[in-house]
């Protein structure tokens, strides 16, 4: 029998690339998802509204599998970051689904958190040992989330993960979003309006990082894996305007596709942000197969109208 996976919040936006790198694996996936329309290889279980521990007790009732991986996440969008919804999402559901997980027998249990849990600095790269940052809500509710799902697995012997992922693009993303903006404004004849774009990111391919995810929860659950804090991206900075201009170019719009210095940057928001994964490659080998080029031009091509 093939290995099983419950991946919670697989209708989101990296929903779709994990399920299919799980099915891709030769893993039987189950979707925990709030919409209808399971992502491919996927076998939907939606629960539409409440995910209380009584909720999802009754939605996976009689379910056993080897490994579960929560991709919920509130606050995505800067502008959704309410705080009570930050805490019952980040903080309370997180803790509910590492609690979960030994409920249905599984051996593997994969949190993704967010990088922006580190505290903006101009390190070359960060490791996990790096400062946190205290001082955005949606940065300490995730930090906070990831902790009491580890210390739920690991009260039930369960191997765990709090995967801090740096950065993504991908066909799957939202409309807000660098890439979106970029591919919109070509396909609508109109400037995009981005940032000076001095900033330095990691950006990782939302294929890459299913695959990633998959690795990592089939080492863990086969004792090849230490729980703890995981580093995810590429491991390479960019810049802003790098990643722009390369998006206009794949485009054919050219620089003039980009209207510089028309928004400013969030409050709180550092210069350089670029993972050391060095700890996520010695436990799982991953190593993504895109680079920004190949990748950007995979994503574009999926986008175009």
């Amino acid at each position: 029998m093939p290995e099983s996976v419950l991946i919670a919040g697989a209708s989101g936006q990296l929903g779709p690339a994990v399920a299919r790198a799980f099915a891709d694996a030769g893993w039987r996936v189950l979707a925990l998802q709030r919409r209808a329309g399971a992502a491919v290889g996927a076998q939907a279980i939606v629960l539409p509204e409440d995910w209380s521990r009584e909720a999802l007790a009754a939605a996976t009732s009689g379910l056993k599998v080897d490994a579960v991986v929560s991709l919920v996440g509130a606050g995505v969008d800067p502008g959704t970051r309410q705080p009570e919804r930050l805490d019952a999402v980040n903080i309370g559901l997180t803790a509910r689904l590492g609690a979960l997980a030994s409920h249905l027998g599984a051996h593997a249990f994969v949190n993704l958190g967010s990088g922006s849990e580190y505290r903006p600095c101009e390190a070359q790269a960060v490791d996990e040992s790096a400062a946190e940052n205290t001082d955005e809500p949606y940065a300490v509710t995730k930090a906070e989330g990831g902790r009491r799902a580890l210390a739920a697995c690991a009260d039930a012997g369960v191997a765990a993960a709090h995967v801090r992922l740096f950065g993504m693009y991908g066909e799957n993303e939202r409309g807000h979003r660098l890439l979106p903006t970029i591919v919109h404004a070509h396909a609508e004849g109109r400037r995009a309006k981005l940032s000076a774009g001095f900033q330095v990111r990691d950006w990782l391919y939302e294929r890459d990082i299913g695959e990633a995810v998959a690795r990592l929860a089939g080492a863990l659950a086969a004792g090849r894996a230490p729980s703890g804090v995981y580093n995810l991206g590429s491991g390479v900075g960019n810049t802003v305007r790098g990643f722009a201009l390369l998006a206009a170019e794949l485009l054919g719009g050219g620089p003039d596709l980009l209207e510089f210095g028309a928004v400013g940057l969030r409050d709180g928001e550092g210069n350089r942000l670029v993972a050391d994964v060095s700890k996520l490659r010695a436990a799982t080998g991953w190593t993504p197969r895109d680079d920004l080029r190949s990748g950007l031009a995979r994503a574009i091509a999926k986008m175009r109208p």
